[in-house]
């Protein structure tokens, strides 16, 4: 119960500082890594970590992010979003990592020293299994994780390997729910759902550079979604994010394959919306601070 508190204080800088102050981050840290601590004790630290990286409170001379991004406090969050018994311990863990990922390069060489990301997605797929339906909110925080990883270079060649392809692939096809009682969903899980996709086509069209995985997404129907997610407004439920994602996302496959005709793929009216200029801006400036918890 301390810890939950310790999580709803940490909303605000003030509350971080003060934390900071007495050492209170070092012993979340300590909690979270010591493998004697229970699941529920580590998933509280996790969650108290995931507040401390939320990129929304300013922690502008407040805490020294980089520093919470240590290869025991990477790799404790990844065992245990593998080890976890719960969605929420799964949930929790993963969120914390989404953040850190908005940090430089230490916490991105961490995660992939230890293979941060295909061990998120097998044991996302465990936990889907034993669940009635996906939790939209862990799928959040992967494709998170996986477009802020794929703005860096360095990282594609490790994020065009099958399980990620076919994973974001998988997020493509989540079902918005408008008028579908079977897979109705919250405002919560459709203000989800829309991140989902928007980072989903950003990762994929940071990592289709290579012909091989730009021609992997068209053969797995990945560029015919994306296209409908382009043309058909209620299926993108009225995003612009989503829109523009997806005409990045064309005109990069397009290019990447030196094949115009796929630009035919933008639909006859919305060529025009966008320039390639204004769309890649949005893919250079896409990290905004959101929360993630």
């Amino acid at each position: 119960m301390a810890l939950r508190t310790l999580a709803t204080v940490c909303c605000v800088s003030e509350g971080i500082e003060y934390l900071n102050k007495i050492n209170g981050i070092a012993l979340i840290a300590d909690i979270l890594c010591d493998p004697g601590s229970s699941e529920e004790e580590r998933r509280e630290a996790a969650g108290v970590m995931a507040q401390l990286t939320s990129p929304w409170v300013d922690l502008t001379g407040t805490v020294d992010l980089e520093a919470m991004c240590t290869k025991k406090v990477v790799t404790s969050l990844t065992e245990l979003c593998e080890t976890g018994e719960s969605q929420e311990t799964y949930l929790l863990a993963c969120a914390a990592l989404a953040n850190l990922t908005y940090a430089e390069t230490q916490c991105a060489d961490v995660m992939r020293e230890i293979s941060t990301p295909k061990r998120l997605i097998s044991a996302s797929s465990r936990h889907e299994r034993n669940a009635v339906r996906k939790n939209i909110f862990a799928c959040d925080q992967i494709a998170t994780i996986l477009a802020n990883l794929a703005a860096n270079p360095s990282w594609h060649k490790d994020l065009s390997a099958p399980e990620v392809v076919d994973v974001l692939s998988s997020f493509l096809f989540e079902n918005v729910g408008e008028n579908d009682s079977k897979h109705h969903r919250t405002k919560a899980e459709r203000a989800a759902l829309e991140r989902v996709l928007q980072k989903t086509i950003v990762a994929i069209s940071r990592i289709s550079c290579e012909p091989h995985v730009a021609k992997s997404f068209i053969s797995n129907k990945s560029l015919d979604r994306i296209s409908q997610l382009c043309q058909d407004p209620e299926e993108r439920m009225k995003s612009e994010a989503i829109l523009v994602a997806s005409m990045a996302c064309i005109r990069k496959i397009a290019a990447t394959l030196e094949d115009p005709s796929i630009l035919s793929r933008l639909g006859p009216l919305i060529s025009s919306k966008a320039s390639p200029r204004s769309a890649s801006a949005f893919l250079n400036n896409l990290k905004q601070p959101e929360s993630y918890v």
